[in-house]
């Protein structure tokens, strides 16, 4: 299948963000991360960005990589205000996977871990793009935090999760749910997740991480094609 032009753009400019944003090396090589792109491919990447009315435009109208300026991603990265967020979010999404993947192993998980999901994807999602606002205020309304701390956000909601709060975390659900854009945006993701038709097996992660992140990591994160792997 010929390479298309957008999954292009981003496996080109995916070395950037990752340097930029400083997100740990093991995580998500630029191979496993080609794998990912090359599985949604333009459609469903344009299709997710659309469901939230995100101004993405038309592949034809976008520059192929030959034409593209070299230092236009690094530029890009350094002026994008939210490049500062990336570290900290990715740090607390793990350390949040990781308690909470502890209570599932052991069975001990008492909130649905589809909500759980749907939930941790607005909250890391939000703060990177203006449309994210208004769902993240209203979370932090209900959780009594501070919109501006989102990876602080992700934490506290954790906490209540691992309380098995059940009324909390449907509040919190709830509130998702009622801003459609979003909780349209969540149901997308979920079934682009299922029908991802990469061929690719999940492999541990270098360097020894806690048995717990570890097989979060494992299970999630870090892909390798089949072949030649």
């Amino acid at each position: 299948m010929a390479e298309q032009t957008l999954t292009k753009l981003l496996k080109a400019g995916y070395p950037q963000f990752k340097e930029h944003g400083r997100i740990p090396s093991w995580l998500l090589p630029q191979r496993s991360f080609g794998v990912v792109a090359d599985g949604f491919g333009d459609t469903r990447i344009l299709d997710s960005s659309r469901c939230l009315d995100l101004s993405v435009p038309a592949t034809d109208e976008l520059p192929d990589t030959e034409s593209f300026p070299g230092n236009s991603w690094r530029e890009a990265c350094l002026e994008w205000p939210q490049i500062s967020l990336v570290e900290d979010m990715i740090t607390s999404l793990f350390e949040s996977i990781e308690q909470m993947m502890v209570k599932y192993r052991q069975g001990k998980l008492a909130i649905d871990h589809q909500v759980v999901c749907r939930d941790l994807m607005v909250m890391f999602l939000a703060p990177f793009v203006p449309q994210g606002k208004n769902v993240l205020e209203s979370i932090a309304a209900i959780m009594d935090a501070n919109p501006e701390s989102p990876a602080d956000l992700i934490r506290k909601y954790t906490s209540v999760v691992l309380t098995d709060d059940r009324v909390y975390i449907a509040k919190v659900d709830n509130c998702i749910c009622s801003h459609r854009e979003w909780a349209g945006w969540t149901d997308l993701m979920q079934q682009q997740s299922q029908d991802f038709d990469g061929d690719y097996k999940l492999v541990a992660v270098t360097p020894p991480l806690s048995d717990g992140l570890a097989y979060a990591l494992a299970a999630m994160l870090k892909e390798a094609p089949h072949a030649g792997a």
